[in-house]
């Protein structure tokens, strides 16, 4: 289901089993004119254990919104506002995040520790403040153990991981391709 800008289902595709949905800037579908789609952007098709399999082509990406405490993983890119962090693991401790503004701003790596990190625009150790769409608090990376989670602390846009292509996502999920946002749902059975 594609959603409005307020959360609202603005355009509806049921994906059948053994068929796919292609995202991309096709002037026939809603989405079409979301300019940050690439002309191939992703393929939807139905997961075998429900919800979906995101296939990536090129540089179109597919985010999904950490609606609880994710386990992220060396390499993970995540959408925090409008700007982005990569999670990188290191041999000790936890590893380290890089925040890229898309402002002006420089990159900048701060170091994991034990106790974790918060992402923000006004606070927490990897500050962001030019990026409006970040709230103050945006995000915290928790350790357990060796793995490092991460989870949304209640801010105004939610944060985002990006889907490695051939991963699934489960019914219920909100996926951002471009800047269009899209929840994953079981269709309902044909009577």
């Amino acid at each position: 289901v594609m959603l409005g800008s307020r959360g609202q289902a603005v355009a509806e595709r049921v994906v059948a089993v053994g068929e796919a949905l292609v995202l991309s800037r096709d002037p026939t579908e809603p989405w079409g004119d979301d300019k940050h789609l690439q002309e191939e952007h992703a393929r939807l098709q139905p997961a075998p254990n429900g919800g979906v399999t995101v296939e990536g082509w090129g540089t179109g990406r597919v985010f999904r919104q950490v609606d609880e405490r994710l386990r992220v993983r060396d390499g993970d890119l995540i959408r925090v506002g409008q700007s982005l962090v990569r999670y990188t693991a290191t041999p000790s401790g936890w590893g380290t995040l890089t925040g890229y503004p898309l402002s002006a701003e420089p990159s900048r790596t701060v170091t994991v520790g034990g106790s974790g990190a918060v992402v923000g625009r006004d606070s927490g150790e990897l500050e962001i403040p030019d990026d409006t769409y970040i709230s103050g608090a945006h995000c915290q990376f928790s350790c357990r153990g060796d793995d490092l989670f991460i989870e949304d602390l209640g801010s105004a846009n939610g944060t985002y991981v990006l889907v490695r292509s051939g991963e699934s996502v489960p019914f219920g999920g909100l996926l951002l391709a471009g800047q269009t946002q899209f929840k994953v749902r079981r269709a309902a059975k044909k009577r």
